[in-house]
């Protein structure tokens, strides 16, 4: 069953746009005190140095407020490029994860918050691929660094 290409596509204007309120560029903060950072973290840093040179915007969904804080203070990260949809903005994940990856302006989609199913992160992984644009399920990536 497919279940990202069967979903109604809502919201598709504006994240295809990646104007809507639902998308906030990140922005500096006060430097952050304690710099004692989490695998979590470290990975989702690495992932976007990494595609800081892709056209379009790299997009994070649901990250925490610690993790906004500090990517704001990381002065080599491309946060120019960054777009937020904070968790309270998703009211369906693979609806705005569809979305993002076949609107051709975000070419990179890290979900920061709700695992998805294997499935779901499959057929997110071939939409990727599709549109030319990359998919990253963060804690998917940190169980396979550091299995339990």
């Amino acid at each position: 069953m497919n279940y990202l290409l069967d979903l109604p596509q809502v919201a598709t204007d504006d994240v295809a746009k990646c104007d809507s309120p639902l998308l906030t560029p990140l922005t500096p903060f006060n430097p952050v005190a304690n710099r004692n950072i989490s695998q979590q973290q470290r990975m989702l840093m690495q992932l976007i140095q990494q595609h800081q040179a892709q056209a379009g915007w790299i997009v994070l969904l649901a990250p925490s407020p610690q993790v906004i804080k500090l990517l704001a203070n990381v002065e080599q990260l491309p946060l120019h490029k960054v777009l937020v949809i904070h968790k309270k903005q998703l009211a369906n994940l693979t609806t705005v994860i569809d979305t993002a990856l076949t609107s051709g302006n975000c070419k990179v989609v890290i979900n920061c918050g709700q695992p998805l199913t294997d499935n779901i992160d499959h057929e997110c992984q071939k939409l990727a691929a599709q549109h030319h644009a990359w998919f990253y399920q963060l804690d998917n990536l940190c169980q396979r660094l550091n299995p339990h």
